[in-house]
C-alpha cells in the first residue's frame, strides 16, 4: 500500500511540476510589460505580489551586505525570521542561480540609469 502512495506522490510533484512550466509559459508569451503587469495582477492576489516584490529585496539587499538582516528586514517591513530564511535560501543556491540573481540586480540598475 505504502508504494502505491509514493507513486501517486510523484504523479503529483510531476503534476505541479507542468502547471509550474505552463506558468513560466504564459509568462513568457506577453508582449510587453503592461500585458505582463495584468496578467500577474490576475494569477496572484495583492499579498502573493507584495510576497515576491520583498523576496527579491531581501535577496539584493543581503547580497549587496551593506545592512544587518535587522536593518534590512526593517526597511523592508517584513520579520527577521524571513529575512533569516532568505538568507539560509541563498546558501543553498549555485553559483549559476546566485549569477542570474545578481545579473537582475544589475538589469534593474541598467534600466534606472536609461530613464
Amino acid at each position: 500500500m505504502l508504494h502505491k502512495y509514493k507513486i501517486t506522490g510523484i504523479i503529483a510533484h510531476s503534476m505541479k511540476s507542468e502547471y509550474w512550466v505552463r506558468v513560466i509559459r504564459l509568462l513568457q508569451s506577453q508582449q510587453d510589460v503592461d500585458a505582463l503587469q495584468a496578467l500577474m495582477g490576475v494569477l496572484l492576489t495583492r499579498e502573493e505580489r507584495a510576497a515576491v516584490g520583498s523576496r527579491l529585496a531581501i535577496m539584493q539587499a543581503l547580497l549587496a551586505g551593506h545592512e544587518s538582516q535587522r536593518e534590512i528586514a526593517r526597511r523592508i517591513g517584513v520579520s527577521i525570521a524571513k529575512v533569516t530564511r532568505c538568507s539560509n535560501y541563498l546558501k543553498t543556491l549555485s553559483d549559476a542561480e546566485m549569477a542570474m540573481i545578481q545579473a537582475i540586480q544589475y538589469q534593474e540598475v541598467e534600466c534606472l540609469t536609461q530613464q
